[in-house]
């Protein structure tokens, strides 16, 4: 038996809604210029990405805090797709060269990261020389003490002949 594959088809299974409990989302490739069409209504941010994935075939790595809903209704290229979707979060991606779409550019990873903390960076530890310095009442960053220490011991020197 001949099958033939029709790209009205194909184009219509890469553009069919994908429904679950939490939502509705739509992931469709429009064309090499535009990129890619996202509509989401109250879908969770790592369901999108895995759909863009699936379709775009780019690695996924989601250690975000939370997996909170979006909605939107975007289409672009996909690196800016993605900083644009997560522009909340904490995302990097790799992208490279399109083989489909010549001179335009798809994305091999993405990763998106745990978000760090809020206020200043917990104090560090003290080194021997600053608790020294701290239990004495000197400063403990006193770059000519740090100078000093470091200079070799003046060693006699042998008498030229």
């Amino acid at each position: 038996m001949l099958r033939i594959a029709c790209p009205l088809s194909v184009a219509l299974a890469a553009a069919w809604p994908v429904a679950g409990a939490a939502g509705q989302l739509t992931v469709e490739r429009v064309d090499c210029k535009a990129g890619v069409r996202v509509s989401a209504r109250d879908v969770p941010v790592s369901r999108v990405l895995q759909e863009l994935a699936r379709q775009l075939g780019f690695k996924l790595k989601f250690e975000g805090d939370t997996d909170r809903l979006i909605t939107a209704d975007l289409t672009r290229p996909p690196g800016p797709l993605v900083a644009k979707l997560l522009e909340a979060d904490s995302v990097v991606y790799d992208e490279v060269p399109d083989p489909k779409c010549p001179g335009q550019h798809t994305l091999a990873k993405v990763w998106v990261l745990p978000k760090g903390q809020d206020g200043p960076p917990p104090p560090r530890e003290l080194t021997p020389m600053e608790l020294y310095r701290k239990a004495h009442g000197l400063p403990i960053d006193d770059p000519a003490a740090d100078a000093k220490a470091a200079k070799p011991a003046d060693v006699a020197k042998e008498p030229a002949q």
